[in-house]
């Protein structure tokens, strides 16, 4: 059986999504596939839906080293052009507006520094150690920011300020709903 035309239809840097309508109803052939990309070293976890020809990767490495092995075993070829991860910033070489930010955000850190402000209210750590924990799934710094946040709630300043607080809430009320979306879609890819 000749391998598959395969579209990445969403990509992360750390999750792909791919559609195999070709082989749409094969119970079979999502089986294989799913077995070769969860084999790889850097895939977490790997879904499929027969029924919609869709394939979910959730992975921690290059995703073209991923593909590449369902690849040589003759289960998928990409459409052409869609070999490459995506570019992170704009296509034209300039920095995107998150690396600017994370930039100047690294610079105010820095002067904060040298004025002795090291470490805000525990509500900003905590905080921070919740967005460490979801973007790196655990990491070596919440350690250390564990022992900050109980550093600031024995010494005060506990809350930040209102504006600080409502932003939290808000990330975190989009959080929730982009995690109740991604498990919706990925209760339905695995029925």
């Amino acid at each position: 059986m000749p391998a598959a035309r395969a579209i990445i239809e969403h990509r992360l840097p750390s999750r792909l999504r791919l559609r195999v309508p070709a082989r749409r109803g094969s119970t079979t052939y999502f089986e294989r596939l799913v077995a070769c990309l969860a084999e790889q070293p850097d895939v977490e976890e790997v879904s499929a839906d027969p029924r919609t020809a869709g394939v979910l990767v959730l992975h921690r490495g290059d995703e073209r080293a991923i593909l590449g092995a369902a690849g040589e075993r003759g289960l998928i070829v990409l459409e052409p052009g869609q070999d490459q991860p995506e570019a992170p910033g704009p296509a034209d070489g300039r920095p995107s507006v998150n690396a600017l930010l994370a930039g100047l955000l690294a610079v105010l850190g820095c002067v904060q520094l040298l004025r002795g402000r090291t470490l805000g209210p525990a509500s900003e750590l905590m905080w921070n150690a919740y967005a460490l924990a979801g973007l790196m799934r655990g990491g070596p710094g919440l350690p250390l920011i564990g022992a900050a946040i109980l550093v600031k709630l024995v010494q005060g300043p506990v809350l930040g300020s209102a504006s600080s607080l409502f932003f939290y809430a808000l990330a975190a009320q989009k959080m929730a709903q982009q995690e109740k979306q991604a498990a919706a879609s990925g209760s339905a890819s695995s029925m």
